[in-house]
């Protein structure tokens, strides 16, 4: 057994008497250049090729040459190739045409000078900031903009079996043929459109009255009617389902609808308690409506005061000495069929999509007009409303009446969804012209409002307002 040590040899250790660091320099570092310091000293540079005398950094003392400093003539022979002053891009002379303003020009000018008279429109005229400074001011103001998750509205159970997930996004980019639309069954009567309405503005708005009715609204699977035309097609629905459907994409607040299949037929039906045709308001602003249960400008509240003053608004613009009837093929209605109201007909349509699917599906007629040759042109009839300037950014009764047009620009961008919900059902039931009423609110009271403005569109007009490709919503 043997016992081996590892060797250690302790280095050269040379100690100096007369102050610290090495007596002499080691080998390797023979003859670098060395500039003796003191501890006062301020090391804050290596080599300094730029040291003079009024330098920060140089030492205490005056300007000490050393080996790191640098000295030389400059070559007498060298040029810049561009001599010339360049103007810095933040320069105060501000040039306008082929004259120089400064401050210096403006102290000359004389005084006895007449000052210019402003154009009537200088102060009113304001043009919109734009330029790259703006945009993206703009872009940090969304970044920090809560943005908001809803809860499904419906609790997706775990046994459900996922058929299909679609990409809203992707449906933007798909578009299909219109099909042509014919009528099957027409069911009631509509009134018709007062015209005076048209010339109301906000400077002599007009109340707005609660005149409650009450709509026919039987889901697809309980009108006894489309029970009637189950021969005629093979997928059935109301315009609102089928409404929701074409704006989906536009669409932020959540939705579900129940198709029920009964041999090759299919139902599309709302579910018990849904919320499908209530009125949304903001669903698609910067900042939509809270969720405050106490506040009257909570989402909730919101939602049903606009369904409410749309279904007024409804009643009021049309005449009720006038009525038109709108029946067609009534030997398909049952017997004691009924639709509870006087106020609105109803059109059972009827298109080819192709590939043996025929939609068959209940549209609604608002009203009826007369054209100037007399014909009858069936109206479909809605309103926005107002609820509080300071949110909208925009007061409808100062701007209304001078600037129409952004103010309908300002609810396109807040209320997309909804606008194009409403263009869908006027596509689908046909009608001629589609009659869009402006509603504003009372101060601080929800109950109370005024109609401010009345304004028609073709519905192929309105579909290019709102930038809706009918092609994309089918």
């Amino acid at each position: 057994f043997f016992l081996i040590m590892a060797s250690f040899a302790l280095p050269e250790i040379i100690d100096n008497q007369d102050g610290w660091g090495p007596v002499s320099p080691p080998e390797e570092y023979e003859g670098f250049p060395f500039l003796p310091f003191s501890k006062s000293d301020k090391l804050n540079r290596i080599a300094d090729w730029t040291s003079t005398s009024t330098s920060r950094y140089s030492r205490q003392g005056g300007d000490v040459q050393s080996a790191f400093s640098f000295t030389g003539a400059d070559d007498a022979s060298f040029t810049l190739v561009d001599n010339q002053k360049l103007q810095s891009k933040y320069s105060r002379t501000k040039r306008y045409g082929n004259q120089s303003y400064s401050n210096r020009t403006v102290k000359n000018y004389p005084q006895n000078q007449p000052a210019a008279t402003p154009t009537p429109n200088a102060k009113t005229r304001q043009q919109p900031r734009t330029g790259k400074r703006w945009r993206n001011n703009a872009y940090r103001y969304q970044r920090y903009v809560e943005k908001r998750t809803y809860d499904p509205s419906i609790v997706v159970k775990p046994e459900w079996e996922k058929v299909e997930s679609i990409d809203l996004n992707a449906l933007n980019k798909v578009n299909s043929p219109v099909p042509d639309g014919e009528d099957l069954v027409c069911v009631g009567e509509v009134k018709m459109f007062d015209s005076s309405y048209m010339g109301i503005s906000a400077r002599n708005e007009k109340p707005l009255h609660n005149q409650e009715a009450v709509f026919f609204n039987k889901t697809a699977s309980d009108d006894e009617v489309i029970r009637r035309l189950t021969g005629q097609g093979t997928v059935f629905a109301s315009d609102s389902i089928l409404a929701l459907l074409m704006s989906c994409t536009r669409g932020v607040y959540p939705w579900d609808i129940i198709v029920h299949r009964v041999g090759s037929k299919l139902f599309f039906d709302k579910r018990d308690g849904s919320k499908i045709d209530l009125l949304t308001v903001g669903e698609n602003a910067v900042e939509p409506p809270t969720n405050d249960s106490d506040s009257i400008n909570s989402a909730t509240a919101l939602s049903r005061e606009a369904t409410l003053i749309d279904q007024y608004f409804g009643r009021q613009v049309v005449n009720d000495g006038q009525v038109v009837s709108i029946a067609k093929n009534t030997e398909m209605i049952p017997e004691g069929f009924s639709i509870g109201s006087s106020s609105r007909g109803y059109r059972y349509r009827k298109w080819s999509m192709g590939n043996g699917i025929d939609l068959v599906a209940r549209c609604d007629v608002d009203g009826v007009d007369v054209g100037k040759n007399g014909e009858h042109k069936f109206l479909t009839i809605n309103s926005l409303n107002e609820y509080d300037p300071k949110v909208s950014g925009i007061d409808w009764r100062t701007k209304l009446d001078n600037q129409p047009g952004a103010v309908f620009a300002n609810e396109l961008k807040s209320n997309s969804c909804r606008l194009t919900k409403w263009c869908a059902r006027t596509l689908l039931a046909g009608t001629d012209q589609f009659v869009l009423g402006f509603v504003s609110r009372q101060v601080g009271n929800p109950n109370k409002h005024a109609i401010l403005k009345v304004q028609q569109y073709k519905p192929e007009e309105f579909a290019s307002h709102i930038v809706a490709s009918p092609e994309n919503m089918w």
